[in-house]
């Protein structure tokens, strides 16, 4: 696949994106950081033929809430641990202290269900499956330290479902081709799956539930019904999906977490987190 490729396929979702920004569609509140351009670096004197490609993106997100957002961080560093200073409070030890009980709604209304809003809405509207980890999602927080926006960078990770492009009347085609597309004829075999890994897996695993974990924790209350309360949420959405958009039986699949230079099976799991 060509380096031209690649950087089609990070700049077309980007600008469909940006499109969803500014037709400010209240069900999709998205902010993004959007990517500007790109360099690519082909190393043809290094030991191996290497390339290296480089992403030029906005300091200053596009969204509804831009002129709220005082200050960003990624997700992760809510409830990461400083390793130069370990014995210090978490951020979201810390938020806890200047909100309180209030915390738990702040958490749960503008971080948790946005996101969930973000990934379900963007695929059912637009076709488009967004790469939601712990690195590529900020939060946007305003002068009194309250959650204002979810925000989203990295978007070479989006996903063109071509076949739910044909259902909404889309269209198919990307000079990017087949960089980043899925759909039932090319992936018949894993098209459910790369549905779960994106949802149940990254989106899930590693980003809801490491939030629904540290809130709870230092809130010192039961994890039970927040969890119930996203289930809820998601299965609000689970009647616009297709019947064979994620796996049958109550499976999902993951990586196992290995080297990254090796190659990566698809894990089936019982029970998925949130559905």
């Amino acid at each position: 696949m060509s380096i031209r490729q690649v950087v089609l396929g990070v700049a077309k979702p980007d600008a469909i994106l940006l499109r969803q920004v500014h037709a400010a569609n209240v069900e999709i509140a998205i902010h993004i950081l959007p990517e500007v351009g790109a360099l690519v670096l082909h190393l043809q004197k290094a030991s191996a033929n290497a390339t290296w490609g480089l992403i030029f993106r906005r300091a200053t997100p596009c969204g509804p809430h831009l002129e709220e957002i005082h200050a960003m961080i990624p997700l992760f560093s809510l409830w990461s641990i400083d390793r130069l200073q370990c014995f210090e409070p978490t951020l979201m030890q810390q938020l806890y202290v200047a909100h309180g009980q209030s915390l738990h709604d702040l958490v749960l209304s503008r971080i948790i269900l946005p996101l969930i809003d973000a990934y379900f809405g963007l695929i059912t509207r637009l076709g488009l499956q967004v790469e939601l980890n712990s690195q590529n999602i900020l939060i946007g927080f305003n002068t009194e330290l309250a959650p204002v926006a979810v925000i989203f960078r990295d978007l070479n990770g989006v996903e063109k479902d071509l076949s739910l492009h044909k259902t909404l009347g889309l269209n198919t085609e990307y000079e990017s081709s087949p960089y980043k597309e899925i759909s039932r004829e090319s992936d018949s075999e894993s098209y459910a799956i790369r549905h779960s890994f994106t949802f149940d897996f990254k989106l899930s695993h590693y980003v809801l539930l490491p939030i629904v974990t540290a809130l709870a924790d230092v809130m010192r209350a039961e994890y039970g019904p927040v969890i119930e309360t996203i289930r809820s949420h998601v299965r609000h959405w689970l009647p616009q999906l297709p019947d064979d958009y994620f796996p049958p039986g109550n499976m999902w699949y993951a990586h196992e977490d290995i080297d990254l230079s090796r190659e990566r099976p698809y894990i089936a799991r019982p029970q998925p987190h949130f559905r």
